[in-house]
């Protein structure tokens, strides 16, 4: 997330892509940290001004927080 607020949004998505691609090789990260995933993409898409795809990935990660039980109400 730092590398959005310091404006390095291509060094960002690219680090993002390395969790992603770690998270894939481990299911058990994959599963922990989905949520995770979901808002760094959804920060930035919103950095990108491209506020659909931010709610859509917003949403993702609480369906995602949800299913897992971390939501209580």
């Amino acid at each position: 997330m730092c590398r959005l607020v310091m404006g390095n949004k291509s060094l960002a998505l690219s680090e993002i892509s390395q969790a992603c691609g770690l998270c894939q090789q481990q299911p058990r990260l994959l599963l922990t940290h989905r949520p995770q995933l979901h808002t760094l993409l959804g920060l930035y898409a919103m950095s990108m001004n491209c506020m659909e795809a931010a709610e859509a990935q917003f949403t993702a990660a609480l369906g995602v927080r949800s299913l897992c039980g971390v939501i209580t109400p």
